[in-house]
């Protein structure tokens, strides 16, 4: 699901969306749909971490929002690191 096709009235496993409170990419390496996070209220007033897998929506529990967060920093600090050693050889 792309990231602005969650909004209000889409159904979810838990409910249908009354309102998108926040949206994020997710930087998921080896997966081509599943790259967006949302936090929503749901129409009966819950408010859940929802993401996506193989495309179909699902919840994000916190644990694998965190995991989501470490690979990113890691592949952050990775690129930093291959970009100082490219400006160090005069790529």
């Amino acid at each position: 699901m792309h990231p602005g096709e969650m909004k209000a009235g889409v159904r979810t496993p838990f409910g249908v969306v009354a309102e998108v409170l926040s949206t994020s990419p997710v930087m998921f390496a080896g997966w081509e749909l599943d790259y967006a996070a949302w936090l929503v209220r749901l129409e009966d007033g819950a408010v859940r971490l929802l993401t996506t897998n193989h495309g179909g929506i699902c919840g994000m529990p916190a644990d694998e929002l965190a995991e989501r967060i470490r690979e990113t920093e890691d592949c952050a600090s990775q690129l930093r690191a291959l970009q100082a050693r490219a400006a160090e050889l005069g790529a």
